[in-house]
């Protein structure tokens, strides 16, 4: 019942939020108020909060399984095989997107490619490149660390979070024993930091520069946490060629 209700509210809000065609927030039950104008790509960033340092940032499976289940015990999988899954889905693209993914992501099974996802990542670039129009810093980041649940469990939607209060051990979908305290201790650092100073660098981190046109560097959360520059541009813009933003369900 309860559900039922939400969704009959839910349906009516989204009407009216589509009066006037502009698509603001992906909660699609916010209306544009005084503190809140709608999506700040296209009503841009409040006065306020134009000279503010930011973090931001998502993980490589935001919305794991959202298109495909998650390939159990991968690592069992010979490349011939997973080049013939990959077809599926990239077509005539599969070459290209393995040789890509191999570039961006060398420690990680090409399957991953199933649950990879740039919606998120597309947007908190573009949120970056917008911050430093405004003269304001933005870090940005990538959680990147799979679990070894099912044989590996790529990173979902909000991993990160259990890693920043040091939880990661009490969630089966996110901790990686031997490697979790490394990383919990990387990545609260850095938020702690953040915090303190608005800026997340630490002795236990590799140097992390905000992200610019002419630097764009990416803090990616691994087995071996490391920064890219750039290193991702190609597999980006290819995938969001081949899943089109509209194919994913949000």
């Amino acid at each position: 019942d309860f559900v039922t209700a939400y969704m009959k509210q839910y349906d009516q809000m989204n009407r009216k939020y589509r009066e006037d065609g502009v698509y603001r927030y992906v909660g699609k039950t916010i209306l544009a108020n005084e503190y809140f104008m709608g999506d700040p790509f296209v009503y841009g960033m409040r006065p306020e909060s134009k000279h503010i340092t930011t973090i931001i940032g998502s993980s490589i499976a935001e919305q794991e399984s959202l298109r495909h289940d998650v390939w159990p015990h991968k690592n069992n999988v010979t490349a011939e095989e997973r080049r013939n899954i990959l077809l599926k889905t990239y077509g005539e693209h599969t070459d290209a997107m393995i040789r890509l993914w191999k570039q961006s992501f060398p420690d990680h099974n090409e399957l991953d490619l199933l649950n990879y996802e740039t919606v998120f990542r597309t947007r908190v670039m573009d949120w970056c490149t917008e911050r430093e129009k405004l003269g304001a810093k933005a870090y940005l980041f990538l959680f990147a660390l799979e679990s070894p649940l099912h044989g590996g469990l790529p990173a979902h939607h909000g991993v990160e979070i259990a890693y920043s209060f040091h939880n990661a051990e009490l969630m089966p979908g996110a901790g990686n024993p031997g490697i979790a305290d490394v990383v919990e201790d990387q990545l609260c650092g850095a938020w702690v930091n953040f915090a303190r100073n608005g800026n997340p660098n630490h002795a236990g981190l590799p140097h992390w520069e905000p992200y610019t046109a002419p630097h764009p560097e990416t803090m990616i959360f691994d087995q071996n946490t490391r920064t890219g520059v750039g290193f991702d541009r190609e597999l980006v813009d290819l995938h969001n060629l081949c899943i089109p933003w509209r194919q994913f369900p949000i």
